[in-house]
């Protein structure tokens, strides 16, 4: 006894699909990306504090975040995971905010003889008011390096490239300027 088997025919699959099946095998086939709009919630406090930081007013730091989210959702095809978009969203802020500045003030820039010392706005919180007022009492040195060090989050060697000084000097002025800070803030 012989047994004939049937042969059935059988649809072609489509190219994309035999794109995605290759993809899957050669191990070239990428999860789908987060939801964009829970991403941006998570990294939005962390980009307005800083921009906020750059440009001391909360309109135009508010200004700074959306276009910031306006270029990252113009490239959200190249971004993957929280931690790779924060800080290149930091990158991508830092730059907005210093072209801003380069077109938009020139216009406003005024040579003077004397530099002006550094001046801190002053919110309403009494606590933070208080802080910042003794911040702006400090040396210049030790001012600088308490807000490169904790007011834009540098290590100490990037603090100290910055300042143009040795790490142990950072460290020093660092620890002078908080020790000054706290003797003025408890007495």
């Amino acid at each position: 006894m012989s047994t004939a088997q049937t042969i059935r025919p059988v649809a072609e699959p489509s190219e994309d699909a035999l794109r995605t099946v290759l993809a899957a095998l050669a191990g070239t086939l990428e999860p789908a990306p987060p939801p964009i709009d829970s991403t941006l919630d998570a990294i939005r406090s962390p980009l307005l504090r800083r921009a906020f930081r750059l440009c001391g007013c909360r309109d135009q730091a508010e200004d700074l975040v959306q276009s910031t989210f306006e270029r990252l959702l113009s490239r959200r095809t190249t971004l993957t995971g929280i931690g790779r978009l924060e800080s290149y969203a930091q990158r991508v802020l830092h730059s907005i905010f210093v072209d801003e500045r380069r077109t938009s003030g020139r216009a406003r820039e005024v040579l003077v003889a004397n530099i002006p010392e550094l001046s801190i706005p002053v919110p309403d919180d009494d606590g933070e008011s208080t802080v910042l007022q003794r911040l702006a009492e400090l040396p210049t040195r030790q001012k600088i390096a308490l807000w490169l060090r904790f007011g834009q989050d540098l290590s100490v060697e990037e603090t100290a490239t910055r300042m143009g000084c040795t790490a142990s000097s950072v460290t020093s002025q660092t620890s002078r300027g908080l020790r000054a800070l706290r003797t003025a803030i408890a007495g």
